[in-house]
Parts: C-alpha cells; structure tokens; sequence
C-alpha cells in the first residue's frame, strides 16, 4: 500500500511516464484510459494497475537523486546544454534520418 502524498511514477505499455504525487480519491486521465489513485495505492509499487480502457500501467518509485524522469534521450540533452553536433573529419554535419 502506498501513502498519500507520495509520488509514484506511471508507465504505460508503450514507456510514456507519468510522475504524479499520490492522492486518495485521484484520478490520472492518459492517452490510455483513465487510473484511479485508489487502486493505485492499493496495488504497490512495482505492481501493474489497469486504467478504465483496460491498459497496464506499472507503478514505480521514482528515483531520489532525480526528480523528473521524463523522456530524454542523451541527444536531446546534448544539444539543450548548448552543445553542437561535431562536424565528421571532413567538415560534414551527420545527416538525420528522413532529412
């Protein structure tokens, strides 16, 4: 049983995340369905909670030393510190798939 208050991280079959403080009588709507809190906080952490539509979500503790844990990739981050793509050793610019 997880407390009211806590936050829990939510992952659907397909990885979207979903981080959320826990709240008795809650409500999380997705893409997926809707999840009540409620069944959420009965089920446990590292358990799985279906949404109205019948989709598995798992229940995660999110980790301490990293509040969000949205989906990023190591490019996107790369690139939001202000760094640049380095150029091949001839001076080109890698080429992007569909580009």
């Amino acid at each position: 049983m997880i407390e009211p208050g806590k936050l829990i991280l939510l992952i659907s079959h397909k990885g979207k995340r979903y981080l959320r403080k826990l709240e008795t009588g809650g409500e999380v709507h997705t893409h997926d369905g809707k999840l009540l809190m409620d069944e959420v906080a009965e089920a446990g952490f590292g358990q799985y909670v279906k949404t109205h539509l019948g989709r598995p979500y798992l229940i995660l503790k999110p980790h301490p030393a990293r509040p969000y844990q949205g989906r990023e990739t190591p490019d996107a981050d790369h690139v939001s510190q202000g760094n640049r793509v380095p150029d091949d050793e001839a001076g080109h610019r890698p080429r992007l798939h569909g580009h």
